[in-house]
């Protein structure tokens, strides 16, 4: 057998030669024969050359070069213990000329780093000293993005440069975080207005002399108006909490009026009369207020009994189609303001367009999926009956609220030109 220059064979175990800094090492036993045995690892050789060829090919080819310096050193040390016969030290010298490479375009990198941060320094100082601290934030926290987005300078320059950020950083956030605690302790004493009116309501509740209930629950609105200017969030929090209140008032008032109607008209009609009244006035808003009262008006129709059975799916069929019309209104226009840009500034004609452009996207989907739902029922037939049913009676029921509301936007826009 003709031996091999970078290794050779002893008491049936092959040994790679030393090569570099790297000694000799066993890298396998002699399986079938001495000659076969070296060709298998002189062929597993072409492994360890094609790693070197391939990462070099990648270097080459990226933009980010020095992302790849750790998978380089892990790659030289891969090879230092690879079992293959054949000259390594071409391949190490690959890899060095790589990694000096990396190593000089990482070192301009974080001079060039170092360039940019010293400048965003600069931008910080200027920041600092806006006085409008909602601003200033909003610029504090763009630059700090920028700022991690900025990668490492060099080793001797970090500290100073990432210390003094952090300085300015800190300085600004302590001073913001004093300023808003001013003013949570402002608002704190602003809104104790509001909370003794709030029990103030909730007492009245415990009320028996109902005469009395209801002389001073008449102040209560005016009492709210005057109240002094909180946050509009805030302000909305707190009108929920006392408008709960009132409404419990305005019940407990309510029984002798409401007792006389039932005796005329009939208690349960009455009752469900005003409910869809009250539902239908809210036609035409996309607010939040109105989401609300709905799911308020849906609780009580639920707890007002049941309609006579002649009137049931008339006004029931009624009510609930107008509850959809205002929850599909608010939920289209609140998808619409996140999905198109400067929706808020756009005329009254444009925020149509885009609310129609929308809703029609809405109620093709949903007619795609209406037609996948009856498809189902009819390939599954009774196996999943009952609940393809639902599925495609609630399918039916948005698409139809869809119909509506595309038919009463293009109403609204016709109106407008």
């Amino acid at each position: 057998m003709e031996p091999n220059k970078y290794g050779y064979i002893k008491d049936g175990k092959i040994f790679r030669n030393g090569f570099l800094e790297f000694p000799e090492r066993e890298i396998g036993d002699v399986k079938e024969d001495e000659a076969a045995s070296i060709k298998y690892f002189e062929d597993r050789f072409e492994l360890a050359k094609q790693k070197v060829d391939d990462l070099a090919k990648t270097i080459d080819e990226a933009t980010n070069k020095g992302s790849f310096l750790m998978k380089l050193v892990h790659l030289r040390k891969q090879l230092s213990e690879f079992d293959a016969l054949g000259d390594y030290e071409p391949l190490f010298e690959t890899l060095n000329q790589y990694e000096v490479l990396i190593r000089e375009l990482i070192d301009r990198n974080r001079a060039k780093n170092l360039e940019i941060k010293t400048a965003l320094l600069a931008e910080a100082e200027v920041i600092r000293e806006i006085e409008d601290l909602r601003e200033a934030g909003e610029k504090f926290k763009d630059l700090k993005q920028r700022w991690l987005k900025t990668g490492a300078v060099a080793e001797e320059s970090r500290e100073e440069i990432e210390g003094r950020m952090e300085a300015i950083m800190n300085e600004f956030f302590e001073k913001r975080n004093a300023f808003f605690e001013s003013r949570k302790q402002e608002l704190e004493e602003k809104t104790a207005g509001y909370e003794a009116l709030i029990a103030k309501a909730h007492a009245l509740l415990e009320e028996e002399d109902l005469k009395k209930v209801d002389a001073e629950f008449s102040t209560l609105i005016p009492e709210w108006k005057q109240l002094p200017v909180v946050p509009v969030k805030v302000r909305n929090e707190l009108w929920e909490r006392f408008k709960k209140e009132t409404d419990a008032l305005y019940a407990k008032l309510d029984p002798v009026r409401k007792q006389r109607k039932e005796e005329k008209r009939g208690a349960v009609t009455e009752v469900k009369q005003a409910l869809l009244e009250k539902v239908e006035a809210l036609a035409g808003r996309a607010d939040q207020d109105a989401v609300k009262e709905v799911k308020a008006l849906q609780e009580e129709w639920k707890k007002s009994g049941r309609l006579p059975k002649g009137q049931f799916k008339e006004m029931a069929d009624r009510f609930f189609n107008a509850c959809d019309m205002v929850t599909e209104r608010a939920f289209l226009y609140r998808l619409t303001s996140q999905k198109v840009k400067g929706f808020q500034q756009k005329s009254e004609e444009d925020q149509l367009k885009s609310l129609i452009r929308m809703l029609r996207e809405l109620y093709n989907r949903d007619m795609n999926e209406l037609n996948l739902y009856r498809e189902n029922a009819e390939k599954f037939g009774s196996a999943f009956g009952k609940l393809v049913d639902s599925k495609t009676d609630l399918k039916e029921r948005k698409v139809q609220v869809k119909k509506q509301l595309l038919d009463q936007l293009n109403t609204e826009l016709r109106a407008l030109a």
